[in-house]
Order: C-alpha cells, then structure tokens, then sequence
C-alpha cells in the first residue's frame, strides 16, 4: 500500500510540475505507461513529438535508490531520436555529479568513479523527487521544446519512393553493373577488399559533393545494391520493403541477432555529411560476423560496437 501510495504521490507531482508546463505548449498526458513512465505527446503538422520522464533505479538495481531522466524525440523521417537530457540540455546546466552524488555511493562498493556526464538526477524522498522534477521541468521547456521544432523538420535529403522501388526491383541487376564497371574483386571478401571498395565508394561521394541530390540518387541506389548484396551473400538474410517503398531493408543480416539493416539510408547520410567511415567501420562488423563464435570474438565484437557509438553517425 506504500508503494501505491508513493506511485500515485510521483504521479501527482509530475502532472503538476512538469504536465502543466508542458500543457501551456499543447502536449496531452497518457496515462497507458506503467508507475515508473509518464508519456506527454502533441501532434505538429502531422508529426508527433513525444517527452518521456522515467523514473528508474539509479545506479545499481540492487538498491532502493532512484532517479530520473527525460527522452524526447518525434516521428519525423530522418530525426535522430531518441534523445536524452546530454544531447539537447548544455552541460554547463545539468547536476555535478560529485556534489550529488557522494552519498548514494554508499553501500555500492563496486562502483569505484562517480561517472562524468550526469544523465539521471538521483532522489531519496517525494521532497527531492520534486525538487529534481522542477529543474528538469524548467530545462525541459528552455532546452528540450526548441530542439523537438528542429528534430520535427523532415529533412529534405531522405530516401524516396522511387528510389526504393528502384533498388527493390533491380538490386541484382545494380550490383553487376557496380562491379562490373569499377573492376571490384568480390570472390575474397576480405577486410583488405572491404576497404578497397569504399575507396572507391568515398571518392565517388567526394566528386559528387557539389551535385544536387536528385543527380546522385540513382549512384547512391547502386552503391546500396552492391553492398547490401555484398553482406546478403556473406552473411545471410534478404531484402524486404518495409510499409513503404522507401523503407528497404536487408532483414536478418547478423547471426547474432534478428536485424534489419537500412543500407539506403545510412549511405545518403553520408552522402550528405561527406563522411564514410563510421559506415564503412559498421559494414566490417557485420561482414566480420559471420565468423565462427568465439568468446575473444564476441568480446571484440561488442568492444569495437561500443567504440563506434562514440563516433556522431552520419545520419539523415
């Protein structure tokens, strides 16, 4: 019964706090999440744009202690979402973590540094959870609304209908015609072969730098059937379209895992950031996990995975 009681107390203060902010800008509550999620949303010229409070355990699982964060995002095509209080709220602005900190690490031995981005703002009662729930309210309204505009603005430079209708119909026919006029050896998919395509693959989105999109989309077409080919081949899995012509996808391309990877849009996105490497690098390990599953390969798998998500990803 204290429990419910302290969930129903949570609730009132968020709908309070950070629910009558957020209405004065048009954002509705649903109440379909669970005690620890509340979900406010609003509709801008047919894009939703979403602002999530979660209230988790803070640090380790095993203690009472918790904290919140905020996620916003929306469902405009090519957003990057979902985004959390590091990337749209100024360092400068968020808790240190020292000052707040030092006490929760008491009891939790193991945890040797204070981390040194503080993206979850710890409580101990409904006293603190309301003092955390107003600065975050009050950032959320500086910081958070004006980038949910920028993130709700379609971008222009997305993958089309009829460039997915083209690549879902001829795929195979590309790939031939990519090989074939760039003399690409593909019988020993090596790394070293690997790299020596996206050379080629570099400098074609380097000469075509200053081009309009429409001139390079059949190029970036190609490109994608060559290397989507390229993994279904070595790694298994099959192109399918998703609810649009657009959304083509190679689905089931990792052993490890059920996946689904967009090739077309990762390479207009570099394409448009003038930057292949951080996809070059993600086509390795996929290609590299069809290897035979070793506990070293895993570990550097995962470990090269982690390495790559530091890296800002060339998206749309």
């Amino acid at each position: 019964m204290k429990e419910v009681h302290l969930s129903m107390q949570k609730k009132k203060w968020v709908l309070e706090i950070l629910g009558s902010i957020l209405r004065r800008h048009g954002f509705v509550f649903s109440d379909t999440y669970n005690k620890n999620f509340w979900h406010f949303e609003k509709e801008v010229n047919n894009i939703i744009q979403w602002i999530d409070l979660e209230d988790i355990s803070f640090l380790d699982v095993e203690t009472k202690k918790r904290a919140l964060t905020v996620w916003i995002r929306t469902s405009a095509y090519g957003s990057k979402f979902p985004l959390d209080i590091l990337q749209f709220i100024p360092k400068e602005c968020l808790p240190k973590p020292i000052d707040m900190l030092e006490k929760f690490y008491e009891g939790i031995p193991h945890i040797k540094d204070p981390p040194k981005d503080l993206r979850y703002w710890p409580y101990e009662d409904i006293e603190s959870f309301k003092a955390s729930l107003e600065n975050l309210a009050m950032l959320v309204e500086k910081y958070g609304l004006p980038e949910l505009i920028k993130l709700s603005i379609e971008s222009e430079i997305i993958p089309t209908n009829e460039m997915g209708v083209n690549l879902a119909s001829s795929y195979t026919e590309l790939n031939k015609k990519f090989i074939r006029e760039n003399h690409l050896e593909v019988s020993n998919v090596s790394r070293e072969n690997i790299i020596k395509w996206f050379d080629i693959i570099e400098q074609k989105i380097n000469d075509t730098r200053s081009e309009p999109y429409k001139n390079v989309q059949d190029m970036l077409v190609e490109i994608t059937a060559f290397l989507g080919e390229q993994l279904r081949k070595e790694v298994g899995g099959e192109w399918k379209v998703g609810s649009e012509p657009r959304t083509i996808i190679i689905r089931n391309a990792n052993v490890f895992a059920s996946t689904s990877y967009a090739f077309l849009d990762r390479l207009i996105g570099s394409w448009k950031n003038q930057d292949i490497n951080y996809f070059r690098e993600e086509y390795l390990l996929f290609i590299e996990s069809k290897l035979p599953v070793t506990q070293d390969f895993m570990e550097n798998f995962h470990s090269r995975q982690m390495e790559l998500k530091r890296f800002k990803y060339p998206s749309l």
